[in-house]
């Protein structure tokens, strides 16, 4: 394993993920409707917010390589086609606490809407007391599996 840790600002993202965008079609947030499919394989999310922390390592940007867990053809709503993730561990430092938490990554070509550019990591996480956006913190990831350009 290669970590390295890289210093981001968490960002404002579309808040479908949360449930908390005006006129969602998922008031309930798409996590929490997508959750039970990656629980069996990764336990360790049920410690994990039912959100995305946008996480922007500009002008850097990354490219995953090789994910720690995929999920294909997953259909989490009967209103859209099925969509493949890929999460893989990261570690996020914010106010010199670490949070073991995990980069979510909809690919593309099957994601429905609601993009980011390469700068933006999403990222599920337990909880975080105070935090912000706009907030400086650090992502700590492997980069065996998340390149960082």
């Amino acid at each position: 394993m290669s970590q390295v840790t890289i210093d981001a600002i968490l960002s404002k993202g579309h808040q479908v993920a949360s449930g908390k965008a005006i006129n969602s079609p998922f008031p309930e947030g798409t996590i929490s409707m997508q959750i039970a499919y990656f629980l069996e394989k990764i336990p360790a999310l049920s410690e994990c917010f039912l959100a995305t922390l946008n996480v922007d390592i500009q002008p850097k940007t990354f490219s995953l390589i090789h994910p720690t867990y995929t999920f294909q053809n997953i259909k989490w709503s009967q209103e859209y086609a099925a969509e493949d993730f890929s999460l893989t561990p990261c570690t996020i430092i914010y106010d010199d606490k670490e949070y073991a938490s995990f980069h979510y990554y909809p690919h593309p070509e099957t994601k429905i809407g609601h993009f980011h550019n390469d700068s933006i990591l999403e990222v599920i996480a337990p909880y975080i007391e105070g935090i912000q956006y706009g907030d400086l913190l650090k992502l700590q990831i492997d980069t065996n599996r998340i390149s960082i350009c």
